[in-house]
């Protein structure tokens, strides 16, 4: 069963400019991605998807480690560009594979350890045409018409009792490249969730993000 993954990093960002190189611990976060998804044991091989010199140059020495290019066109490289569309283009540009994977360099929290665990699970459970990371969260949620989403204010519950309700993360997607091509989605119709810890979970899309990230760091 041949693995690969595909690591999308653009140039620019709506909410924190050039985040993909923002640096932490000396590292900028698509560095510390491709490097992650390198030492995976369960992926066979890793292509950055980039249409930015200045990332293709942060991680130039990478690319004889073993880590691959794949130069996005100018006009792929903005926000109109839906998911599923990326993970279609980037599927028709690599070489041929069996299950095509994607990780986020804005998520530098999750391991390579758990990316192989998640890719590892979803091969042993073959009732399954795709799979992507989550949390659990048993919380009081609102919807932004002021009303309850998971519990009655009548009747309200202990948080424990509350149902349970599972948040996608930006860790780990797969999918099997068939199912990608029938579907034309970055999920298919029979999805695996796969539960992470809350800190691999976390994502940068702002500033307060990054500073939450960066504190992490700090203190181990």
């Amino acid at each position: 069963m041949k693995v690969s993954m595909i690591i999308p990093a653009k140039g620019t960002s709506e909410r924190l400019s050039n985040k993909n190189l923002y640096k932490i611990n000396g590292k900028t976060l698509v560095r510390m991605a491709c490097e992650k998804a390198l030492k995976c044991k369960n992926v066979h091989k890793v292509y950055l998807d980039t249409e930015s010199e200045s990332i293709i140059l942060d991680v130039q020495d990478l690319f004889s480690q073993g880590l691959h290019l794949l130069k996005r066109p100018a006009e792929l490289a903005n926000n109109y560009i839906g998911a599923n569309d990326m993970m279609i283009y980037g599927l028709h540009s690599i070489d041929e594979t069996d299950i095509l994977v994607q990780t986020f360099a804005t998520s530098p929290l999750i391991t390579s350890e758990t990316i192989d665990k998640c890719i590892e699970t979803f091969i042993n459970t073959p009732t399954y045409d795709s799979f992507f990371s989550v949390i659990k969260m048993q919380e009081y949620f609102w919807d932004k018409n002021n009303q309850p989403i998971n519990f009655d204010i009548k009747k309200l519950p202990n948080s424990f009792e509350l149902d349970e309700m599972y948040m996608e993360t930006h860790g780990v997607y797969g999918i099997y490249t068939n199912t990608l091509i029938k579907q034309k989605t970055r999920v298919g119709i029979a999805p695996l969730m796969i539960e992470i810890s809350k800190i691999e979970s976390l994502d940068i899309n702002d500033e307060e993000d990054l500073e939450l990230i960066k504190a992490i760091y700090e203190r181990n």
